[in-house]
């Protein structure tokens, strides 16, 4: 099935093998900033802004995710990427995982930050039905609100996250909950990847539970999870020298394979 693409908005830095940041529901690429200056010595780093998301067009939804990997793989058409590693973080990791299903050849490897291979509970279900009325009752600001309040614990980056996903488009946070809400699980294909993968995960992250996150590392080696204390469900502002790291890790992977 073709989709019809977004050209999306994206920031590249550095040079090398591609690497291309995949933020989470209502961000932007801007979350990725604080890890550029410990990567761009090392890799060509690639920050679009999903559909509905940032200074990317917000159509009118549903989001899949697979329609959002497919616009990201667009992207990579428009650069003349063949193969990139891709960094999803929560949502990103959702659509990093459509990928792995419906275009692995064209990844050379994956990383997870903050997020999970689980479908929606009927519970969580319910509760994006909750947020997407709110949304269209009140706003975008009902979420933002209370989102930038649990991604984070300092204060900075909470403003931050508030001002990011309050500029969001109302379109591209209904879309993207429609997505989340109709994807399937992967915790069987996670399992098996057969590229190079890590996994970030933060020790109190309020969205992404350090026990499924721990349940998902269990095929990796040791050297390839990174779970970091004092830290919530944004590493990449965080603690940005371990998300480099786990990067780096990935790059090794695939310069050894090559």
């Amino acid at each position: 099935m073709e989709y019809p693409f977004v050209d999306l908005y994206y920031e590249s830095y550095g040079q090398g093998f591609p690497v291309i940041f995949i933020h989470g529901f209502s961000l932007s690429h801007v979350i990725w900033e604080p890890v550029i200056p410990y990567l761009k010595a090392d890799a060509r780093l690639i920050l679009p802004d999903l559909r509905g998301h940032g200074n990317s067009p917000a159509p009118e939804g549903p989001y899949s995710m697979r329609m959002m990997a497919e616009d990201v793989m667009a992207l990579m058409d428009k650069l003349q990427l063949e193969k990139a590693i891709w960094v999803g973080h929560s949502m990103g990791g959702y659509i990093s995982q459509a990928m792995a299903r419906h275009h692995p050849e064209r990844l050379a490897g994956l990383a997870f930050v903050a997020t999970r291979p689980l479908a929606d509970s009927p519970e969580k279900l319910k509760a994006r039905s909750k947020t997407i009325n709110q949304i269209r009752e009140q706003g975008v600001r009902v979420v933002a609100e209370d989102m930038s309040e649990r991604l984070t614990y300092k204060s900075d980056w909470k403003v931050t996250n508030f001002n990011i996903i309050n500029h969001t488009p109302q379109s591209g946070m209904i879309g993207s909950l429609q997505g989340m809400a109709s994807r399937p699980d992967s915790s069987e294909l996670v399992r098996n990847l057969s590229l190079p993968w890590v996994l970030v995960a933060g020790q109190e992250d309020r969205f992404a539970p350090l026990e499924i996150a721990r349940e998902m590392a269990a095929p990796l080696d040791a050297s390839h999870y990174f779970e970091v204390p004092k830290v919530g469900h944004m590493p990449m502002m965080e603690a940005p020298e371990v998300v480099a790291q786990a990067i780096r890790v990935l790059l090794a992977d695939v310069e050894s394979e090559n």
